[in-house]
């Protein structure tokens, strides 16, 4: 059984990790509004996939900053970054994002929230970073056993709930706009695991 686990989770792993998809990125542009001359913000940037997606959208009057904690990370996307006009790579904290408060229209988070030990410092800190009418998308899937030998570190499953996000959200202030109980991703990654996605809104 443990190696049945092993297998699924490290195909699932390279599914996770195959970047971008056209129909999400769309997807995502399309929920956070992101338009030419705005700001954005990418947290948990990894390798600065998305915040390319958010950049091309944002044009080059607008900027996006991609947060990371990872040193490895970070140095990737600085190097990926380093000719571009409109992206900023940040260095963020466990209970915080690095970011100026009222710097960002529209802030992502993609398959980190269930990483984060210190949620409701990060979500508040989240809300301080967004302007009024700011949108917050956090996608991110149902704890599975899937990944259950990557649990990150105080946590009981690898995943997260609807109702942990929202929770998170509306302590800090955010009102739930939008709530997708099922959000499609292609291949295995979409096959083995239930994603699903919040839309939360700075009023």
């Amino acid at each position: 059984m443990r190696t049945l686990v092993l297998m699924c989770s490290v195909l699932t792993l390279a599914a996770c990790s195959q970047g971008a998809s056209d129909e999400e990125s769309a997807r995502i542009i399309d929920i956070l509004e992101i338009s030419a001359g705005q700001a954005a913000a990418d947290i948990g940037a990894g390798s600065g996939d998305y915040s390319a997606v958010m950049a091309e959208a944002a044009g080059s009057a607008g900027h996006v900053y991609a947060t990371e904690i990872d040193v490895g990370s970070l140095a990737s996307m600085r190097d990926r970054f380093a000719t571009s006009g409109n992206v900023t790579v940040v260095e963020a904290q466990v209970n915080a994002t690095g970011l100026d408060p009222g710097c960002c229209d529209a802030v992502l988070m993609r398959n980190v929230f269930h990483h984060l030990t210190e949620s409701d410092a990060v979500v508040s800190d989240i809300y301080e970073n967004l302007r009024p009418g700011g949108r917050f998308l956090v996608v991110d899937f149902d704890p599975t056993w899937v990944l259950s030998l990557w649990t990150p570190e105080g946590h009981d499953a690898h995943g997260t709930t609807l109702d942990t996000v929202r929770g998170a959200g509306t302590s800090a202030g955010f009102r739930v706009e939008r709530v997708f109980d099922e959000w499609d991703r292609p291949g295995l990654e979409g096959l083995l695991m239930n994603h699903h996605a919040t839309l939360l809104v700075k009023d």
